[in-house]
């Protein structure tokens, strides 16, 4: 017994991981799935915000025509149809949505109310992807707005801002039925946004510019039956019953307008997607070691990965590569924790990927 100890922390030292637990790339599969990508058309003519979401100008932009439940694979899709469009301009971020509803509902009217104890429509931004000082915008039936500012995900003791008003918005909401009426049948509500680039801008410059890549979810709350519990349709499933968790929303591609070819077609990640996955893989190790021990994991050899877990940043990565990186240049990855933080670093070809306990997400370039 003693020796299988002594050669057990000599393959540690070396390197070597050892483990009989479950990968971790097992453990938390529901949370590592690839996001959807959308490319967000860019328009010369904006809509007008009016509820309305026949305007011609929506039909040029590509329908997101399904929603998950926010747990991901293997849970019940949502009863009810829900349909997205997204375009942009220099100015505005653009939003419509059409929400299927038999029983439309909503009795919260004051701005800022919180409209998901009702029935409601969400939508999330975090602009330059970092996970930290992102945004979030709800509406419901009424067109009432409850709009607020994360300092960083609940998970980590972030909190919200409740008195930001996202400056300049244009919000409209048209309902297709009787409104709280049960013996109707109604048919759907729809709505439209217009949200300022500007007022989205925290320590990053110009955020609509052709070819960037946005973080953003939508979510629908909806509550099936009076008392709960409550539905949660995304577009990005979490793999949680939370949405706080800006890692895993969709990207968003600022496309040009194809007719005018003022883009690339394909958008480039400052990073390996598989990459990124594996640096959050360690992020819910770490947070769930904590929970049970009150402390973090201070080495790589602690999280006791596996020949599976390593495999995620070793083999081809499916989404999109990044510019000048190639899956076959090795990663070197590092772990630093104190009482109260950590932080991850991932480096390849001359950039660094960092992560810290607030899921504060930055690439470093050498």
């Amino acid at each position: 017994m003693r020796h299988t100890v002594f050669v057990a922390a000599a393959l540690a030292l070396a390197g070597v991981c050892i483990s009989t637990a479950q990968p971790l790339s097992q453990q938390y599969a529901a949370r590592l799935t690839a996001p959807p990508l959308y490319h967000c058309r860019y328009t010369d003519t904006p809509p007008v915000i009016d509820g309305d979401i026949s305007d011609e100008v929506w039909q040029r932009a590509t329908a997101v025509t399904q929603l998950h439940d926010i747990r991901g694979e293997g849970w019940p899709l949502p009863v009810f149809t829900t349909e997205i469009r997204m375009l942009w301009d220099n100015d505005n971020f653009y939003v419509c949505a059409r929400l299927d509803e038999p029983y439309i509902r909503a009795t919260l009217s004051r701005r800022d109310d919180i409209v998901w104890h009702e029935n409601d429509f969400e939508v999330f931004f975090d602009p330059d992807g970092d996970g930290v000082n992102y945004f979030e915008i709800e509406i419901n039936a009424l067109g009432t707005l409850l709009d607020l500012q994360m300092s960083h995900p609940y998970r980590s003791g972030g909190h919200f801002f409740s008195a930001w008003d996202c400056p300049g918005l244009q919000s409209a909401v048209k309902v297709y039925g009787t409104l709280n009426d049960s013996t109707a049948h109604d048919s759907c509500w729809t709505l439209e946004m217009a949200v300022p680039h500007r007022a989205l801008a925290v320590d990053f410059d110009d955020a609509l510019k052709q070819g960037k890549l946005w973080r953003m979810n939508f979510s629908r709350v909806e509550w099936l039956r009076d008392g709960g519990p409550a539905e949660n349709w995304v577009w990005a499933p979490t793999g949680l019953v939370n949405i706080h968790m800006p890692e895993r929303w969709a990207y968003v591609y600022l496309a040009g307008d194809p007719a005018q070819s003022r883009s690339p077609q394909e958008p480039l990640q400052p990073y390996l997607e598989d990459d990124y996955r594996f640096l959050w893989m360690l992020f819910y190790a770490q947070q769930d070691h904590w929970q049970e021990h009150s402390r973090y994991i201070g080495s790589i050899e602690g999280f006791g990965l596996t020949d599976e877990d390593w495999r995620l940043i070793r083999r081809d990565n499916s989404l999109t590569l990044a510019a000048g990186l190639t899956p076959q240049k090795e990663a070197e990855v590092g772990v630093y924790a104190t009482p109260n933080g950590f932080e991850l670093s991932l480096k390849r070809g001359g950039r660094t990927l960092l992560l810290d306990h607030r899921g504060h997400f930055r690439v470093m370039k050498e």
